[in-house]
């Protein structure tokens, strides 16, 4: 679109002329010339860029570490920790099997009940198969170290 007005925007106007044009007018040429001056000048956004970046870097790791502690932030990581653990489930099925993770009380293996503060071998897992990459159980952190809760299930 910016392309149909790009004769607009370079032809020279009299003040006269953009005194003329409404403030949506003014607005839309503004935000046009803006696009087309980036689109001339990448070299001079990614200094740009780079540039904010070194200067609010604590302050954008402060803010993802502040993320990571909201629920939201909790569910996306533990998802995407489990996609790259190579589970292969829906969207839909990850929303269920998080979840179940974090309302199922009892370990399916041992019967244990199941933690969800620090590291501690009653923690609640998601356990998958490593050949078919697809969820198993909801298990404490100890039987997903060991195998031996397989013979019952498997």
């Amino acid at each position: 679109m910016a392309e149909l007005y790009e004769d607009w925007l370079v032809s020279p106007m009299t003040r006269a002329e953009i005194k003329e044009l409404n403030d949506e007018e003014k607005a839309e040429r503004t935000r046009l010339k803006h696009i087309i001056w980036k689109k001339n000048n990448p070299e001079k956004i990614k200094k740009q860029k780079k540039k904010y970046d070194e200067e609010h870097r604590e302050e954008a790791a402060e803010q993802k570490r502040m993320w990571f502690q909201t629920p939201i932030g909790k569910k996306s990581h533990t998802i995407s920790t489990w996609k790259r653990y190579g589970l292969q489930e829906s969207p839909e099925d990850l929303d269920r099997i998080y979840n179940l993770r974090e309302t199922q009380e009892l370990c399916n293996a041992c019967d244990v009940k199941l933690t969800r503060t620090g590291k501690c071998s009653t923690q609640a897992t998601m356990d998958h198969d490593h050949d078919t990459h697809r969820f198993r159980h909801i298990i404490c952190l100890a039987c997903n170290n060991k195998d031996s809760w397989k013979k019952y299930f498997c």
